[in-house]
């Protein structure tokens, strides 16, 4: 293994765990706060919508919706169901 292709299998690995976590934390905020939304990249927008279609949040189940803000900015957003 050349150390050009080590350091790319580092950067991806470094990139792939930042987004995982920006994912957790994105959840954790929807989760904490229901009726705050949370402005997000399209690529975390469409990962959160496909993964965490429905968000339990103090005994409730929640809808994840999303609405478009602008360019490549979308904005996350629960709605209970009834």
């Amino acid at each position: 293994m050349s150390i050009n292709s080590a350091m790319t299998s580092m950067r991806a690995r470094n990139k792939d765990a930042i987004f995982r976590n920006a994912v957790e934390n994105i959840v954790n905020k929807l989760a904490n706060a229901p009726t705050q939304p949370v402005r997000v990249s399209t690529r975390l927008a469409t990962y959160v919508l496909l993964n965490y279609e429905t968000i339990m949040s103090s005994g409730r189940l929640y809808s994840t919706q999303v609405r478009n803000i602008g360019a490549g900015v979308k904005e996350l957003y629960l709605r209970a169901f009834e």
